[in-house]
């Protein structure tokens, strides 16, 4: 690095400027506050706050990664960091989607969502064998979304949006536990040799 001028020499022997070293916090701090949206559901008990939360967290799970692509900012840590904190927040949605109906049927299919979202996410960190990863996040941050918002307002009540939202949440259980599958028969064929 070099101190008159403030800029580094990167691997392939280009410099970075200082400039260009902040713009990658700001996709990353973005990807921080989902962790605070996360950390606020599993403490606010009111169904708006909730809702709130996890419309945020589930909005900045896009905006992250828009501006990281747009800006050719993305990092080997941000990759990593934003599917951990997209753990995070699916497990605070689920959480609080079941401290608002207790344990019923109605909410056993969230269960098994959580236990897609922790064998997925932890078996394949990195590969999707289909490319549709963020297709799956997206459908279940939404469905999510749309029943917590359900339990704060009484439209949505009204009008069933709770329904959609389960289809949508049973839609990427099984989409989550197809792609696992997937993944394990690949990684058996690529132990076990051709």
């Amino acid at each position: 690095m070099s101190a008159l001028n403030g800029s580094a020499t990167a691997s392939g022997g280009a410099k970075v400027s200082n400039a260009r070293k902040l713009g990658y916090l700001i996709p990353n701090t973005i990807t921080a506050g989902r962790l605070v949206c996360a950390a606020g559901l599993f403490v606010y008990s009111d169904a708006a706050t909730a809702f709130y939360l996890a419309l945020t967290g589930a909005v900045s799970d896009y905006v992250d990664g828009f501006i990281a692509k747009t800006w050719n900012l993305g990092t080997a840590f941000g990759k990593r960091f934003d599917q951990w904190t997209d753990l995070a927040l699916g497990i605070a949605i689920m959480y609080a989607i079941l401290h608002r109906e207790d344990f019923t049927a109605n909410n056993f299919p969230l269960t098994l969502l959580i236990g897609g979202y922790l064998g997925a996410r932890t078996l394949m960190p990195t590969v999707d064998t289909n490319g549709y990863a963020r297709t799956k996040t997206g459908m279940q941050f939404g469905g999510g979304v749309a029943i917590l918002g359900s339990y704060a307002f009484t439209w949505a009540a009204e009008w069933h949006v709770w329904h959609v939202a389960y289809a949508v949440v049973w839609v990427s259980i099984i989409w989550m536990w197809w792609s696992l599958r997937d993944y394990l028969r690949m990684a058996w064929w690529l132990r076990s040799g051709p």
